[in-house]
């Protein structure tokens, strides 16, 4: 029923592919050029950003773990890296070890 619901979503939304917008939540917004404070921050710390892209990743796990056939999980899992998840799997663990986000890997 999720799946289903997730390619509704794309339609309604108007998304070229199934899970752009999931995946465009998890995107760490691009650090503020004129921040001159040496923080290494990012605003959307403050915001419960991160507990949204947690719960996010929760579901993407949830997705690709989910179906009983290995073919599936694997079509899945080669979706969601089309779409950009490695990278912002990347752009996520070099924000922990450069800036200490809030970020736990498990």
């Amino acid at each position: 029923m999720v799946m289903a619901a997730m390619s509704d979503y794309r339609i309604v939304f108007e998304e070229s592919f199934r899970f752009e917008g999931l995946i465009s939540s998890l995107r760490l917004p691009e650090a503020d050029p004129n921040d001159f404070t040496g923080s290494g921050t990012h605003s959307s710390e403050d915001d419960g950003a991160w507990d949204a892209r947690t719960s996010s990743m929760v579901l993407v796990n949830a997705l690709t773990n989910g179906p009983e056939s290995l073919e599936e999980r694997i079509l899945l899992r080669e979706e969601f890296s089309r779409r950009g998840l490695n990278e912002v799997i990347v752009v996520g663990v070099s924000c922990f070890s450069q800036f200490n986000c809030p970020l736990t890997i498990c």
